[in-house]
Formats: C-alpha cells, sequence, structure tokens
C-alpha cells in the first residue's frame, strides 16, 4: 500500500481506548494507551486528546440497570445504551470543538482530488480495538443526534480512524 499521497494533519485527534479492565487483573487499557503519541504531537502542529469511555475506573460509572441490560438485555436495550454512548460521544467532539476554538478543515494548494494538499484543520476522531465500537456508535447516532450537533460534526470532523479491527483503512467523508 505504501504513503498515502495526502498526508493527514488534523489539529485535533480524539482518541478512544480499547476497553479491557479486568477485574481479577486490577489492570485495563486506557487513554494511557496512546502516552507515546502525545510527545509527538507538538512537532506535527496538533492536538491530541485520549480520552477513557464510560466505566473505566476514575470515570462515571454505567447504574446498575444499565450493567444489567448490558450484561443480559435484549437487543433493544443494548441498542439504547450504545446510542446514548453515541450521542454522549457526538456531544464531546462539538464540545471541544467550541471550548478549543478548532478550525475548520481545510486544502492546501492541489488539494484531496489532486493527490498531493495537505489537509489542515478540523478534528480527526480515532479508536483502537474494541473503542472502535464507541466511535462507530457515533456514527451511527448521527441522524438522531440535535441538527445544531449534526451540522457542527459533518462541518468540523474530517476523518475517523479504526485501529485494530478486520477494516484496515480509514474512513473520511
Amino acid at each position: 500500500m505504501g504513503i498515502p499521497s495526502i498526508v493527514v494533519s488534523a489539529s485535533c485527534s480524539i482518541l478512544l481506548s480499547p476497553a479491557i479492565w479486568s477485574h481479577k487483573l486490577r489492570c485495563c487499557l486506557h487513554k494511557g494507551t496512546f502516552q507515546s503519541l502525545l510527545s509527538l504531537a507538538p512537532s506535527k502542529n496538533m492536538r491530541i486528546i485520549s480520552i477513557n469511555r464510560r466505566g473505566y475506573p476514575g470515570t462515571t460509572p454505567f447504574s446498575d440497570k444499565e450493567n444489567k441490560i448490558i450484561a443480559s438485555g435484549n437487543e433493544e436495550e443494548r441498542y439504547g445504551i450504545f446510542r446514548e454512548q453515541g450521542i454522549s460521544l457526538a456531544k464531546f467532539v462539538c464540545g471541544v470543538i467550541e471550548q478549543c476554538s478548532i478550525p475548520a478543515p481545510s486544502h492546501a494548494k492541489g488539494g484531496p482530488a489532486g493527490g498531493k494538499g495537505i489537509k489542515k484543520g478540523g478534528i480527526t476522531v480515532g479508536a483502537w480495538s474494541l473503542g472502535n465500537v464507541y466511535m462507530l456508535s457515533m456514527v451511527a447516532c448521527i441522524s438522531v443526534v440535535d441538527e445544531e450537533i449534526r451540522n457542527q460534526l459533518q462541518a468540523y470532523v474530517s476523518g475517523f480512524l479504526l485501529w485494530g479491527t478486520c477494516i484496515t483503512r480509514s474512513i473520511t467523508y
């Protein structure tokens, strides 16, 4: 496959961790998984925000009712949990765009159509392993979020990165 002809240089990337928590071993993979990327960000004119999803130690726990649904709920109930997680992530991304004054994405001369441009600005949302489920839940709920949120995501999110899945290419629009 080689080096892509378009270098993605987003102003901000939000990364979701893989969601492994072992009560038996008392350990987890969490936002610290991406620690080595943080030192590289300034030299690439990027901001990386690595977040722990709900349910991780130090985050808002799921309620007993939600845990019961996650463990043994029917398909419709579980869909509702993932839908709410997607909506919550969409709102979080919009909050980052506003609070960090993320510029809208733009293309350098030669742009993506010419295959030589550098995409700047905007925000990229990425996830690794099981974290992809939550990122994709945000994508799947785009039709049910408020129009203002949907419009903001469409204007500022420049791409989605899926790592550690059977899908080997990033999804952009």
